[in-house]
């Protein structure tokens, strides 16, 4: 008989809670309220030691800085990887204030190994500063292992087609609240063929539900389905050139602040902000693909 579905609900209180830089009374309702997001979504409640909780935060943090570190070697060591505008990320990161990155989805590789491009001082020594991220439940919370491995990765179980008021994405509005970092890929899935997809509105709705703008960074990837192909044999290729083209923060103060903002309904407004950043992204596209290539030449000639 298979074993019940764990709770892990404890490891990511404990984790948000490292995220905030207060420790306040409005912080513990945010979560609380995780816990009972996850709850039901299907994680059976256990009940955990305070003694447990900080080895699950350590957990945690040997989890992040064991993958954050395989993913700097790979990426730095085994490949040639080209950052643009790193340093724009890292400020904001250590700036412990709430940030919302998006990026295109290439391969199912993306994450983790675009943080690869991060310093040894966040991935390592501050683990506690990485980000959080939606993950398909039906792919990687499938069993006891992965669901524990995913959750102490800072992974939050996504049920697809549940919409934008799912339980996911009110615990990434809770990670928000505690001034933490939340990635989302808007495609919603790798996209094989690299053509244009209508985003997802759920990073429409982080942004809208906010009290004030969180900052919002958009990236733009190329070359990880060369290191990590989507067709088989699915191995890890040596090798190959990665370029990140990391944007400016993406301004929404002429759609949150517009007068006309009233009569507008929660979706118009949604769609209102997508519509940026699809247009943010299909520019730094275009500029990536030209860095790419002019990286792919310089590292062929030399």
């Amino acid at each position: 008989m298979n074993s019940p579905e764990p709770n892990f609900d404890s490891e990511i209180k404990e984790s948000i809670s490292r995220t905030s830089s207060k420790e306040s009374a409005k912080n513990k309702l945010y979560l609380n309220s995780t816990t009972e997001h996850l709850t039901k979504l299907n994680f059976r409640t256990s009940k955990v030691s305070a003694a447990n909780n900080s080895k699950c935060t350590l957990k945690s943090a040997l989890v992040m800085a064991a993958v954050g570190g395989f993913s700097k070697i790979w990426t730095n060591w085994f490949n040639k990887t080209k950052i643009i505008n790193i340093e724009k990320l890292e400020a904001c990161i250590k700036d412990n204030k709430p940030l919302i990155t998006v990026a295109n989805h290439s391969s199912c590789a993306d994450d983790p190994l675009m943080w690869g491009m991060l310093s040894w001082d966040i991935l390592v020594a501050r683990p506690y500063l990485m980000r959080w991220t939606m993950a398909a439940k039906e792919i990687c919370f499938t069993n006891r292992f992965t669901s524990k491995f995913f959750t102490l990765g800072r992974c939050i179980p996504t049920v697809r087609g549940e919409g934008v008021y799912q339980k996911a994405v009110d615990t990434c509005l809770d990670v928000l609240k505690n001034d933490g970092w939340v990635h989302v890929f808007p495609e919603g899935k790798v996209n094989l063929m690299k053509q244009s997809m209508r985003l997802k509105w759920g990073v429409g709705r982080l942004i809208h539900e906010m009290n004030f703008t969180p900052t919002v960074i958009p990236m733009w990837h190329m070359g990880m389905d060369d290191v990590l192909p989507n067709t088989k044999p699915r191995i890890p290729r040596l090798g190959k050139t990665l370029t990140v083209l990391i944007g400016d923060p993406i301004c929404f103060e002429k759609i949150l602040n517009d007068p006309e903002r009233e009569k507008l309904s929660a979706a118009e407004i949604r769609i209102k902000i997508m519509a940026k950043i699809q247009q943010t992204l299909e520019t730094l596209k275009i500029d990536a693909e030209h860095l790419h290539i002019k990286f792919i030449n310089y590292n062929d000639n030399k």
